[in-house]
């Protein structure tokens, strides 16, 4: 799910490169822009870049005089525009996303919701850490420190062998996790004395520090999603420009045409390797077969009331779509009504009722499916004696 977000991060820095060397604005613009409307990460990315060039801009200047001067032209500049352009446009998404979220539940689902109750701003409350919500082992202290630059490490090698997969079982975990969080530290250590050595300083500063401006703030999600460790991509790939340009001084240029295809080779193998895991293959089947079921259930209820009790094993559907609010994006087009615990009286004029269970009875509506099975509500309650 982070790869439109990955590309648009890729497209805003592209447009930073373009601006930084040839003073290219326009299409910076337009490449923030479209990165905005594609994902969320990218406002870390030019967030870093704005403050670097700002900061910049203010180490240059000698007196108090020059400084008020050249914050009264920073106000008109270039960078503030593409800052309250880029915000503008995140703002006009996020508040577009709660409007639709409140019509969704508190109108259409007749529920009393407060703002600060819509998912996506409790969301952004928890992840922050700024909710009071109790979250376990999600703090923002040395360990999650020591588990960035952990997940730095792990990325910052080469995925070929295949016993670097076997090597995440219990009793290894603990040395793999010690392992990699040195080598992040070495990598992380590598790149800041490398900042020194480019000429494109600020390019590489922001490439270095972005990820860290996304999972600071966002603790907790990062916490409990290791692939947000994603936008950390700009560390390796400083760490082995650095490499790359290190081999060139020593090697000579003869030399370059045979590195790059052994880094294209390493590159293409490794994506290999870790998109091929029996790992990945069970998650994949195991979301193709709930969305398959999901497809089949949308052509009976389209247009009908559908009843969603969540109990007994249907918390692990709930979760793995996403919280009940996901059923809204699986079930476009139902009318759904959610009951939470016993025999919900409004459950009595719905037509469908969905399970997990797989009774056979004659009011099952979709023999083949294999996760979540769909029920006449009727013929239901008569083959059930009336329990929900």
């Amino acid at each position: 799910e982070l790869w439109p977000d990955l590309f648009g991060v890729v497209l805003a820095f592209n447009g930073m490169i373009i601006f930084v060397q040839e003073g290219r604005f326009r299409q910076l613009v337009l490449k923030a822009c479209i990165a905005v409307l594609i994902g969320w990460h990218v406002l870390a990315l030019l967030v870093t870049f704005l403050f670097l060039c700002l900061a910049k801009k203010m180490f240059q200047v000698r007196n108090r005089k020059t400084i008020r001067l050249s914050l009264a032209l920073m106000v008109g500049s270039r960078y503030c525009i593409l800052g309250v352009i880029t915000l503008a446009l995140g703002a006009l998404i996020f508040a577009y996303n709660i409007g639709n979220e409140y019509y969704a539940l508190n109108i259409r689902e007749m529920r009393q919701l407060g703002i600060a109750d819509l998912p996506s701003l409790r969301s952004i409350l928890y992840r922050t850490g700024l909710s009071q919500e109790v979250a376990s082992g999600k703090s923002l202290d040395l360990s999650f420190f020591e588990g960035q630059f952990a997940r730095i490490g792990l990325m910052s090698v080469p995925f070929i062998w295949s016993g670097y997969l076997s090597a995440y079982s219990a009793e290894n975990w603990a040395f793999i996790e010690t392992q990699n969080f040195y080598l992040g530290i070495l990598v992380v250590g590598v790149c800041v004395i490398g900042i020194f050595k480019m000429r494109q300083r600020l390019l590489v500063t922001t490439a270095v520090v972005f990820g860290f401006c996304w999972a600071i703030p966002m603790y907790r999600n990062t916490i409990q999603h290791e692939y947000d460790s994603i936008f950390y991509i700009g560390v390796p790939l400083v760490f082995y420009t650095l490499l790359l340009l290190f081999l060139k001084e020593c090697l000579g240029e003869g030399f370059v045409p045979f590195i790059s295809v052994v880094s294209l080779l390493v590159f293409v193998l490794s994506s290999y390797r870790i998109g091929y895991t029996d790992r990945n293959e069970k998650a994949v089947e195991f979301h193709r077969s709930m969305v398959a079921d999901f497809d089949v259930i949308r052509d009976f209820t389209r247009d009908k009331n559908v009843r969603l009790p969540v109990r007994n094993n249907d918390e692990e559907i709930v979760e793995a779509v996403g919280a009940r609010y996901g059923f809204h994006y699986y079930l476009s087009g139902s009318n759904l009504v959610f009951a939470l615990s016993g025999c919900d009286r409004r459950l009595d004029e719905v037509d469908y009722i969905i399970q997990t269970r797989r009774l056979d009875v004659p009011g099952l509506l979709t023999p083949n499916n294999q996760m979540m099975f769909l029920y006449d509500n009727d013929i239901f309650g008569q083959y059930t004696d009336g329990n929900c």
